[in-house]
C-alpha cells in the first residue's frame, strides 16, 4: 500500500519532487516576465529617443506650427492629394507663422515643414499607446514586479502632463496675434 501523502494527486511524481521545482518554476517564469518588461521599456526609450531627435528637427526647421489645425484623432491623417495640399497650405499662409518667416514660400517647401510636424505629433501620440497599452497588459497578467506598477503609472502621468503641455503650447500659439508670443519660457 502507498501512503497517500508522497504521490502527486496529478500523476506519479512524488509531492516533495513538485514542491522542489515549484521555486524554480516561479524563479523562471519571474526571470522571464522581468525580461519581457525590460525589453518594453527599452522599445519605449527608443521611441523617445526618437521623439527627441524628431521633435529637435522640428524646431531647428521651423516647422514647430506648420499644422494649423490640432486634431488628435482626425489629424493623423495628412493630406492625401494636390487638393488637400492647397487647402492645408492656404491655411498656413493665414498665420503669423507664414506672414512673418515664410512669405513666398513654395508649396514644396511647405511640404517639407510639415512632414517634420506631422511626424513628430504622430511620434509624441503613438509614445503614450506605446507605454500605456503594454503596461495595463502587464500589470492585468500580474507580470510587473510588486512595487514597480505604481512608478511606472507616475511615469504615465508624467508622460500624459507632457503631452498636455505640448498641447497647451500649441493652443497658446495660434490663439495670439503674434509669433513672438508664444517664443517665451514654454517654448523651451
Amino acid at each position: 500500500m502507498v501512503h497517500q501523502s508522497s504521490v502527486s494527486i496529478a500523476g506519479n511524481l512524488p509531492m516533495a519532487a513538485i514542491t522542489a521545482t515549484a521555486p524554480y518554476a516561479a524563479r523562471v517564469r519571474d526571470l522571464r516576465n522581468r525580461a519581457l518588461v525590460r525589453g518594453w521599456l527599452y522599445f519605449v526609450v527608443l521611441v523617445l529617443f526618437a521623439l527627441v531627435l524628431v521633435g529637435g528637427a522640428t524646431r531647428l526647421t521651423g516647422s514647430g506650427l506648420s499644422i494649423t489645425e490640432w486634431r488628435p484623432i482626425h489629424g493623423v491623417i495628412p493630406p492625401l492629394n494636390d487638393a488637400e495640399w492647397q487647402e492645408e497650405f492656404q491655411r498656413y499662409q493665414q498665420i503669423p507663422q507664414y506672414t512673418e518667416l515664410n512669405q513666398g514660400m513654395s508649396i514644396e517647401a511647405f511640404k517639407s515643414l510639415f512632414w517634420w510636424e506631422w511626424v513628430h505629433r504622430i511620434l509624441a501620440r503613438s509614445v503614450g499607446a506605446v507605454f500605456a497599452l503594454p503596461l495595463l497588459f502587464f500589470w492585468a497578467t500580474r507580470r510587473i514586479e510588486r512595487g514597480l506598477g505604481p512608478k511606472l503609472a507616475g511615469i504615465l502621468l508624467l508622460g500624459g502632463l507632457q503631452g498636455a503641455i505640448g498641447w497647451w503650447m500649441v493652443d497658446r500659439a495660434w490663439s495670439t496675434a503674434s509669433r513672438s508670443a508664444s517664443t517665451g519660457w514654454r517654448r523651451t
